[in-house]
């Protein structure tokens, strides 16, 4: 089938789509010529939404937050996934800035390790959503340094303030401020290895970066209404080669 997108689609200002471009008032989506498969849980694998034909026009809702759904075509959402050229730019001189601050000599010598925290609405929210701790940021820097030589680390939040007091104070660590989330996105992405935290820009962050990623193990207070998005085991939303503390 051929994967079509709206010529307003967010995420063509940010990344080098290559997919089919379609006018917004097309009549493409219309109801009437369309089948629409809900996914039952945002966070989970639904085998039941992929089971369908190529005879019809396909409208997949809304969240596809599984890595179960799209894995096997990894290497093809690598070639959809490149930063437009002002966003790669613009974090290739933030990465240099950073680099030129560190007094880092030589790139190949050290291991550079991407961080974000999400703060902001999951702070306050009463969905269920548990924002990684204090404890859990020492715990992953520590993973890295007792694996690591001349570790160094990036990193993005959204609770900037809170992100300085709480990471460990004896790490070489620069913060991202002042720059839109592409472009935080598209920096950290440039690192050897990730440390996430909660939510989907961590995860994607994360799948960007490659290397080794460390995650929030538990990030939903069990009973909660966030809780009943996932699997029982969260199997379906983190690959079972990262890595959770």
């Amino acid at each position: 089938m051929i994967p079509v997108i709206t010529e307003y689609f967010p995420l063509r200002k940010i990344f080098k789509l290559t997919v089919s471009v379609v006018p917004f008032n097309s009549g493409i989506c219309d109801s009437s010529r369309i089948i629409t498969r809900v996914e039952q849980k945002p966070s989970s694998y639904d085998k039941e939404l992929v089971n369908f034909t190529n005879s019809h026009d396909v409208r997949l809702v809304s969240y596809l937050g599984s890595y179960l759904y799209f894995d096997k075509y990894s290497s093809e959402l690598r070639k959809q996934f490149l930063f437009q050229d002002n966003i790669q730019s613009e974090a290739n001189k933030t990465m240099e800035g950073i680099l030129n601050r560190l007094k880092i000599i030589s790139r190949r010598k050290v291991t550079l390790i991407g961080v974000h925290v999400r703060r902001g609405d999951y702070v306050k929210n009463n969905e269920g959503y548990l924002p990684a701790t204090r404890e859990y940021l020492y715990q992953a820097v520590e993973w890295y340094e007792l694996r690591y030589t001349n570790v160094y680390f990036i990193v993005a939040s959204d609770g900037i303030d809170w992100t300085k007091n709480n990471m460990p104070t004896h790490i070489k660590v620069a913060y991202l401020e002042g720059h839109s989330p592409a472009v935080d996105m598209a920096t950290v992405s440039m690192c050897d290895h990730f440390i996430s935290t909660v939510g989907t820009f961590s995860w994607w962050c994360g799948w960007l970066t490659g290397g080794n990623v460390l995650y929030y193990k538990w990030p939903c207070k069990e009973g909660s209404l966030v809780r009943a998005m996932y699997s029982s085991n969260y199997s379906d939303f983190y690959y079972p080669h990262w890595i959770g503390l």
